[in-house]
């Protein structure tokens, strides 16, 4: 039961909808209530059948290796590691008793990053397809883990996984939640699964160790308190009103709140009321069922309210429930049949609408209803629909409400202007979501110049209006009003919500911006929200790394050259932030950046940032995701020779995915040195490359392989320029003045690409060459090492050229 500050008499009308022999029980607070029952058995067959006929397909033990290596390779992504995980899940229900050996090796890992990386994907493909007996032990030990992306994701595998038997996964949760030496967060784990399994058989177990264990932590004894509530039992409204303590708010709350889903009742933290409460339940009920408490609900709201209720909720009459919606507009009158009690009666109806589903058929009629109600001349029965409704995120909503309520938030008379704003936003996020396809062109114009225009606003209207924007609204007339509202000072900088605020904005600008292209941009508009982006609240952490989401999206290759304090902001941003202690989310925002921009400088700051002991890591337990995400930028900016110094210990790495990702760097810069002849640095990046030789078939291999292959092309390259440089030689002669211009112009070319051609250069000073191309040659070195004091004299050169290659 969602608690509420106001008791309303003791009446909880937000949980009057559910006992057996009347309707669905209406969504508790908890999201995990009753997973059970959305994915039936007949999604698991049906997944696990598509897969077996694949598996049958192909040669079975064959397969089943290959799959086994890619689920026990980090290197390998999560969507590949899911796809072998069905596929081996589809030959186990073919009859392959063997494919489920590899899913097994996985769930007995340890709680180290790598096995994470193998195991999520597993259990999140285990939580839609469903645990076989055999896995069922492994899985549930996974609630122990140490690692809480491991235990969250087998807690929903386990929550959601509908061919587990209910009396076998029970069975082991209470074994859980009785062993005092369990983790504390495995006990919490099993409360939760009891809760949403309703065995009544718990109740007495679960009252057990509230009573007698001592020494029990206290976010254990809130979720045994939460799972008594979901079951549902009389006989636990005593002890759990003894547990009132006036002394301790937040666990008061929640025992409250387990009080109010067993009784319909809700009497707050009053621990007095509760139990005149129920001394009087017992005396005027024998027996006393949960039926008759809601009965005593229904009577506390008398009159016609409390028969269309009683009517409604024994016979699912959701006909009663559109005639008391049912308004015509054009008078200030509600309809005379309810009298003055109509704007009640409207709350518990639209209450109802949230509490059933709505059947196709009769979904049309009840929102054409809801819609009229936003004309009715009453603020309270506005303000319920709007409330209520309208802006409830469990609420079917449809696009015939979109016009109407931009209406109501156009009407500058209305005094629920921002009450029709929220309820907007929240229809449109339903309606539309990312499609801004699914509205007529007319109303997504009108919507969209209504919130540029809501942009101008106070800050609360600019919220909502960001909001909306962000729903797939893409109008580049957006750009500036929202690169405006980067400057607004009304908010302070240090609250999340003025943070989230400034996310959003910078999102929408990074939507807006790959939905039109940068080339749509103006080299002024560039300049221009560079210059806001990189200036706009840098010191707050929350929001740097987002930033440079539309930063990169501007890609703008001047960044690094901007002066003057406006564009500070920038050269912070792309700089100095990617160092020892910055914010992961701030380096990988940074990194994305930089693989956009490609300037000059992009390369050596994330070369800066993998000499940080924190982003590589030394040992295979650490997260290495960060470091990968670098390399992976190192393979659009890198290329220099620089980046050769670093590639031994990268390339030689012990952890699988670094090492991986490294040659992948190697392969992507060795390709585009090659197109561009820099066969000194290829030269370089061969021999400072680890030796160590992958293992076949490993993604690590193919990228290897690729590398090496381009590295090999290196000699047979720089022989072909060292030719050509020979040859040009013998056209320096300065009798012919043409013909040396442009053969001193493509050695200088050359020999800047690959400085070991000068080498190459200086040997045109041996021999019998005549004194004029000689001293063309000796002009040229000079020119290209600023060496005047070295004379004409091929030995001296050769010297200083080896020990300065």
């Amino acid at each position: 039961m969602p608690h509420t500050d106001e008791y309303n008499g003791g009446v909880c009308v937000e949980n009057y909808t559910a006992v057996p022999g009347f309707q669905q029980e209406t969504k508790t607070r908890r999201p995990m209530t009753r997973l059970r029952a959305f994915l039936p058995l007949c999604v698991a067959v049906a997944v696990l059948t598509a897969w077996a006929s694949s598996a049958q397909a192909q040669d079975g033990d064959e397969g089943i290796a290959a799959k086994e290596a890619m689920l026990l390779d980090p290197a390998v992504s999560e969507s590949d590691k899911i796809g072998a995980t069905n596929y081996l899940l589809g030959a186990f229900a073919a009859g392959k008793q063997a494919a489920l050996e590899p899913v097994k090796k996985v769930l007995q890992g340890d709680d180290s990053a790598e096995s994470r990386q193998n195991m999520v994907p597993v259990l999140k493909v285990l939580a839609k397809a469903g645990i076989p007996a055999e896995l069922l032990d492994l899985v549930v030990a996974k609630l122990a883990s140490g690692d809480k992306a491991i235990r969250d994701t087998a807690f929903n595998a386990l929550a959601s996984s509908a061919n587990i038997s209910s009396r076998d996964l029970y069975a082991r949760c209470i074994a859980i939640v009785k062993n005092p030496q369990q983790p504390e967060f495995s006990r919490i784990s099993a409360a939760r699964l009891i809760g949403t399994m309703g065995n009544p058989a718990a109740v007495s177990t679960l009252l057990k160790i509230l009573r007698e264990e001592k020494a029990l932590k206290l976010e254990i004894r809130k979720e045994l308190v939460r799972a008594l509530g979901e079951l549902k039992d009389l006989g636990v409204v005593e002890y759990l009103i003894s547990l009132i303590d006036g002394n301790d708010k937040e666990f008061s709350r929640i025992v409250v709140d387990a009080l109010g889903q067993i009784t319909y009742h809700n009497y707050g933290p009053d621990r007095k009321k509760w139990a005149a409460f129920w001394r009087d339940k017992k005396k005027r009920h024998k027996p006393l069922t949960r039926e008759k408490l809601l009965e005593d609900f229904i009577e506390s709201l008398q009159g016609e309210l409390a028969a269309s209720v009683l009517e409604k909720l024994k016979a699912q009459n959701l006909d009663k429930i559109i005639e008391i919606i049912d308004y015509s507009g054009g008078t200030i009158n509600p309809p005379s049949k309810y009298g003055k009690r109509y704007p009640k009666l409207v709350d518990v109806a639209v209450r109802q609408l949230l509490a059933i589903k709505i059947p196709d058929e009769k979904f049309p009629a009840v929102i054409a209803k809801l819609n009229q109600l936003l004309l009715y001349d009453n603020e309270e029965v506005k303000r319920t629909v709007l409330v209520n409704y309208f802006s409830s995120p469990s609420a079917r909503q449809h696009g015939d409400s979109i016009p109407l309520l931009l209406a109501r938030y156009q009407d500058p008379l209305e005094p629920l202007r921002m009450e029709a704003l929220a309820a907007l936003k929240n229809v449109v996020g339903v309606v539309v979501g990312g499609d801004p396809g699914k509205l007529d062109a007319s109303l997504r114009k009108r919507l969209e110049d209504a919130m540029i225009a809501g942009l101008a606003g106070d800050h609360k209207t600019r919220m909502n209006a960001v909001d909306i924007l962000g729903f797939g609204l893409r109008s580049r007339n957006a750009l500036d009003p929202l690169a405006a509202c980067l400057e607004f000072q009304d908010a302070p900088d240090a609250t999340a919500e003025a943070g989230q605020f400034r996310v959003k904005i910078c999102q929408n600008m990074h939507h807006i911006l790959s939905a039109n292209g940068k080339e749509s941009l103006s080299e002024k508009k560039r300049l221009a929200f560079t210059g806001i982006l990189g200036r706009s609240f840098l010191k707050d952490d929350y929001i740097r790394h987002v930033v440079a989401l539309p930063l990169a999206n501007i890609g703008y290759e001047k960044a690094f050259e901007l002066e003057g304090a406006k564009y500070n902001g920038v050269s912070d941003l792309l700089g100095s932030r990617l160092k020892p202690g910055s914010p992961r989310k701030v380096v990988e925002g940074v990194l994305k950046a930089l693989e956009q921009i490609k300037s000059s400088q992009s390369e050596q700051k994330v070369l800066d940032a993998l000499k940080d002991e924190k982003v590589i890591p030394r040992n295979d337990k650490a997260d290495n995701s960060l470091a990968v995400t670098a390399l992976n930028t190192l393979k659009s900016v890198g290329g220099s020779a620089s980046l050769g110094t670093m590639l031994e210990s990268w390339t030689g790495s012990k952890i699988t995915p670094v090492r991986t990702a490294a040659w992948e760097v190697v392969a992507a810069c060795a390709e585009r040195l090659l197109q561009s002849k820099h066969y000194d640095t290829l030269l370089q990046y061969r021999d400072a490359v680890g030796k160590t030789q992958e293992a076949d078939g490993t993604p690590a291999r193919l990228a290897q392989d690729k590398a090496l292959d381009a590295l090999a092309k290196a000699d047979a390259g720089l022989k072909a320029e060292q030719a050509s440089v020979s040859n040009l030689v013998a056209l320096l002669d300065p009798a012919n003045a043409e013909q040396k211009a442009k053969a001193s112009a493509q050695i200088e070319e050359m020999a800047a690409r690959n400085p070991s051609l000068r080498l190459t250069l200086a040997a045109g000073l041996a021999g019998k060459r005549p004194e004029a191309i000689r001293n063309e040659v000796h002009k040229l070195l000079v020119k290209l090492t600023g060496r005047k004091n070295i004379p004409n004299d091929y030995a001296r050169w050769k010297e200083w050229l080896e020990k300065n290659p």
